[in-house]
């Protein structure tokens, strides 16, 4: 049995790929991705992530990966909201002009 797992960070390598413009506030264009509201916000890739598991053992094998982009936005800082997670729970994140969940989840031990 093994397990396996691996974690990379794809910013130098997407960036070396020709995507610098992305990772960049003053130049990136995601404009066409959401509605700025007239904020003047710009959005720009902060971070790409790739993330994978594989698992086997004598039941079975388990294999997940995941790859996930961060990104970040030019504007006013919004006010701060501190929340205290010390219990289990479940969380969802949904897209909120159609209300599809993209990913449900649970925390057993925060």
């Amino acid at each position: 049995r093994f397990t396996f797992e691996t974690f990379l960070s794809l910013g130098t390598p997407l960036e070396a790929l020709g995507m610098s413009a992305a990772f960049d506030p003053d130049q990136a264009d995601f404009g066409r991705m959401y509605d700025r509201g007239g904020s003047g916000e710009n959005l720009y890739i902060t971070a790409a992530l790739h993330k994978a598991f594989v698992d086997v053992n004598e039941q079975g094998t388990e294999a997940a990966a995941a790859t996930g982009v961060v990104f970040g936005a030019l504007s006013a800082p919004m006010p701060g909201l501190m929340i205290r997670v010390d219990r289990p729970f479940l969380f969802a994140i949904r897209e909120t002009q159609t209300d599809t969940i993209l990913f449900m989840g649970r925390v057993v031990n925060p």
